[in-house]
C-alpha cells in the first residue's frame, strides 16, 4: 500500500512497529489518534493508529495487522513524552481496552479550548482558525476496517494527526496566559483516568427512541421486544443496530403490531431485504411483546450506582448546595469571562455540594480542585457550601 508521499511510513509488522517504538520513546512529543469501525460493526475495534512526530514525520499502523502493540507501551505510558490527542477520552478509552495500553502525559487540544472558552472546539475549526488549511471531512465516516484503503483515506488519516502538535504549542501558550496551567493539567488526568465500559444491553433503552413514550403500554411492550430482538441479531451479525433495523422502523412496527409478512410489508422501513432476513424474527418480538404481562411504564426506573462508582445521590442538603454552587460559578463565569469548566468542572461541583470541606487546604484536596482554584474562589467556595446563619 503506497502512502500519500515518502514522508508518512506505513506499519504493517512487527519488526517497522518495533522500530517506530524506539523513535517514540525518543522523542519528547507524539501527535496521537485512532480510527475505529464503531459506524460498521457491533464489536467496535481499533482499526488504525496514527503516530506524528516534530516536523511533520507521520506514521500510520495498521492495528489489524499489527494486534500487539505493547511496543509502544514505554512511549505512550511515559509522562515524560507528550502525547497531543484531539477529544482524547475515545482515543485513550479504545487503547486501553483494544491493546491494555494506558497514556500518560496526555494533552487534549479540545479539552484546551473548552477551558478557554473558543466557540470553535472541533478538530478541523481549530486549524482553520490557526493554520488556514481547511481538513478533508468525507472520509469521516469510511469503514476502517476494509483494506486496502484509498488514497484519499490515507490523506485523511494524515491530515488527522499532523497539525495535532503544532496546535498544542499554541493552545498551551494561551493556557499558560489565561492562567489555566493547572486547571487543564487536573482535566487531562482525569481523562487518562478514564476506563473502557463493556457493552452490555440496556433492557430500558428502548425509551431512549423519539416516539417511545407516546406509544401505548402495548406498544412499548412490542417496542422493547423488537429491540432486544434487534440487540440480538445485530451481535450475530457484527453490525450496528442501526444498520440492522432503524429506531423509526422499529417504531412503526411497535405501533402497527402487524400479524403476518403481509401487514409487515406495507410498514415503511421494512424493505424487501429486512423482510427477508428479519421478516420472522420481528413477527415473533411482536407476538412477545403482546404476549408480556407486565407493565411497561413510559420512563426507566432510577439506575443504582454501579459497583465502584460510590453513590452518585446527593442528601436534600447537598442538593441545596450544589444548586447554590452551580447559581455562583455561572455568576462568577459572567463576571471574569472564564469557562464554568475553569472555574469549577462540574465532577469537582458535585464533590464539594456532597462533603463541604471546613478550611482551604481541604477544598484543595478534593478531586478537580486543585491549589490554584483553591487560592483564587477557596474564601467564596466555602462560603456557599458553608452552613447558613440561623434566622432570629
Amino acid at each position: 500500500m503506497t502512502p500519500p508521499n515518502s514522508a508518512y511510513l506505513w506499519v504493517a509488522t512487527p519488526e517497522a512497529l518495533r522500530d517506530l517504538a524506539r523513535e517514540a520513546a525518543a522523542s519528547p512529543v507524539l501527535g496521537i489518534d485512532t480510527e475505529s469501525d464503531s459506524m460498521h460493526s457491533y464489536f467496535e475495534k481499533v482499526c488504525l493508529l496514527q503516530v506524528a512526530f516534530p516536523g511533520d514525520r507521520i506514521f500510520v499502523v495498521d492495528t489489524l495487522a499489527v494486534r500487539d502493540l505493547s511496543p509502544l507501551k514505554p512511549a505512550l505510558e511515559d509522562p515524560g513524552v507528550r502525547k497531543v490527542l484531539h477529544g482524547a477520552d475515545y482515543d485513550i478509552v479504545c487503547m486501553k481496552r483494544d491493546f491494555g495500553l494506558a497514556m500518560r502525559g496526555t494533552f487534549c487540544t479540545m479539552t484546551g479550548g473548552l477551558l478557554l472558552g473558543l466557540p470553535k472546539i472541533g478538530l478541523a475549526d481549530m486549524v482553520e482558525t490557526n493554520f488556514g488549511v481547511r481538513l478533508a471531512k468525507a472520509f469521516t465516516r469510511s469503514d476502517w476496517s476494509t483494506r486496502p484503503l484509498s488514497q484519499g483515506q490515507l490523506e485523511y488519516l494524515v491530515q488527522d494527526v499532523q497539525f495535532l502538535v503544532p496546535l498544542a504549542d499554541l493552545v498551551d501558550a494561551r493556557l499558560k496566559e489565561a492562567d489555566l496551567a493547572e486547571e487543564a493539567a487536573i482535566e487531562f488526568r482525569r481523562l487518562e483516568e478514564r476506563d473502557p465500559a463493556p457493552r452490555e444491553f440496556d433492557p430500558w433503552g428502548f425509551l431512549r427512541i423519539r416516539g417511545s413514550r407516546d406509544l401505548p403500554e402495548r406498544g412499548r411492550a412490542i417496542l422493547r421486544a423488537l429491540v432486544a430482538m434487534r440487540e440480538e441479531r445485530s451481535r450475530e451479525l457484527d453490525r450496528p443496530p442501526f444498520k440492522v433495523l432503524a429506531n423509526d422502523t422499529l417504531l412503526r412496527i411497535a405501533a402497527k403490531h402487524p400479524q403476518d409478512l403481509g401487514g409487515l410489508r406495507g410498514i415503511r422501513g421494512v424493505t424487501p431485504f429486512v423482510l427477508k432476513r428479519h421478516g420472522e424474527d420481528i413477527l415473533a418480538a411482536v407476538r412477545a411483546g403482546h404476549a408480556a404481562p407486565d407493565a411497561v411504564p413510559n420512563r426507566a426506573p432510577p439506575t443504582p450506582p454501579a459497583a465502584g462508582d460510590g453513590d452518585r445521590r446527593l442528601s436534600f442538603a447537598a442538593q441545596k448546595r450544589h444548586g447554590r454552587l452551580k447559581e455562583w460559578r455561572s455568576q462568577k463565569s459572567s463576571a471574569t469571562g472564564r469557562t464554568t469548566l475553569a472555574i469549577l468542572p462540574n465532577h469537582a461541583l458535585f464533590e464539594v455540594a456532597r462533603t463541604p470541606p471546613r478550611d482551604p487546604a481541604a477544598l484543595a484536596a478534593v478531586p478537580g480542585v486543585g491549589l490554584h482554584r483553591a487560592r483564587l474562589y477557596g474564601e467564596e467556595i466555602l462560603r456557599v457550601v458553608g452552613p447558613k446563619p440561623r434566622a432570629g
